[in-house]
């Protein structure tokens, strides 16, 4: 009776020739016969209510999510459980993503990843539907930009560790492993890339300060962390690569001299105990790091001009001053608005600061 209902069900919700059935739906139903074999099953009276109540299933939702994974009853755990292996599995294709996407499915996993309700059955199988799902691009797209992936990744690790019991730590240790791939992962994309450069670069600071305290504030941990060193590494000079993309008036992430040293510390460190570290994903990460003392020196002359520029402007106010600022290689007076006519009286000087060329002209 039951696995003629679920058959019943499953023709139903076919609309059109030649279908397709989102994985999802497919397994639900594959798994619902195996449930239906048995009336003893614990999920036995749901799935049967699920089947007398619903002429067909539903191609746009997931069944029985809300009812298992935020179910109260006596086997509570075993019905999330048997729901995030389901979503798990089920997650293959765009229309899986869809499906997830319009219901929010992997927010819920989220937020319930981070209460205290969350047992570690359950943390493993929600941080491995995370790690499956940027595979996807369309919902890796949907985590960055709608979902605030990494702040989650941040607060994952800033709470887990402080809930963190010392059998649990490889656990987390885990976990925090899974991050960095996911993160390294989405960061590749060139889309989301582009859109990361442009708003999301503060997110990605964020989680990797937090990932480098939690990594790098003691060297004795090399033994249980090595594992996490190498996407790290790529980490942090991922990140520090399109800080220099950015626009000069938007925040950028720098390393300092005490950071690059901890990181040569630790890669040398590494290195020693394993083989199994790249030195190189250190070399390059301490590369791309913009030089403090360059950055100074850039501030110092900028600072400079615009003295030398308001001095001058006080000098020659009152005869209509026009002001200019190229640096040195650019060509003289490359970007002038307009061309210097000789029929006007023009009286053009040059002031040499630093790197850098002023050159005023009064009309």
């Amino acid at each position: 009776m039951g696995l003629r209902l679920l058959l019943n069900s499953v023709q139903n919700s076919i609309e059109e020739p030649w279908q397709r059935i989102p994985s999802v739906i497919a397994l639900f139903a594959a798994e619902a016969s195996c449930v239906l074999l048995d009336s003893s099953h614990d999920h036995y009276a749901a799935i049967s209510t699920l089947l007398i109540h619903s002429s067909k299933l539903s191609m746009r939702v997931i069944p029985l999510f809300d009812n298992f994974f935020w179910s109260t009853s006596v086997n509570f755990k075993a019905e999330r459980f048997w729901m995030l292996r389901l979503v798990y599995a089920g997650l293959n294709s765009d229309d899986d993503a869809m499906i997830y996407i319009r219901n929010s499915i992997l927010e819920n996993l989220m937020s319930f990843y981070v209460s205290p309700l969350s047992d570690v059955e359950s943390k493993d199988l929600i941080i491995e539907v995370i790690k499956k799902s940027v595979k996807l691009h369309k919902i890796a797209r949907h985590l960055v930009k709608h979902c605030s992936l990494f702040s989650w990744f941040s607060s994952l690790i800033s709470v887990t560790r402080e809930r963190l019991h010392r059998d649990e730590n490889r656990f987390f240790l885990k976990h925090v492993l899974v991050v960095l791939k996911v993160v390294n992962d989405v960061i590749s994309f060139g889309s989301i890339s582009k859109w990361l450069q442009n708003y999301g670069l503060e997110q990605l600071m964020e989680l990797s300060s937090r990932v480098f305290n939690f990594l790098l504030h003691d060297i004795t941990l090399a033994n249980e962390t090595v594992g996490l060193v190498n996407p790290f590494l790529q980490l942090i000079a991922s990140v520090l690569k399109l800080s220099q993309k950015r626009k000069i008036y938007q925040p950028h992430f720098t390393l300092s001299i005490e950071g690059l040293y901890q990181i040569y510390q630790a890669g040398s460190l590494y290195n020693q105990a394993t083989k199994s570290i790249n030195p190189e994903f250190a070399l390059e990460a301490i590369l791309m790091n913009a030089p403090p003392d360059t950055i100074f020196l850039m501030w110092a002359e900028l600072t400079y001009c615009k003295a030398t520029i308001l001095s001058y402007h006080h000098t020659v106010q009152g005869y209509g001053a026009l002001l200019k600022l190229t640096r040195l290689g650019d060509g003289v007076g490359k970007g002038l608005n307009g061309s210097l006519d000789s029929r006007y009286k023009i009286m053009i000087t040059q002031h040499r600061c630093g790197s850098y060329i002023v050159y005023c002209w009064v009309v």
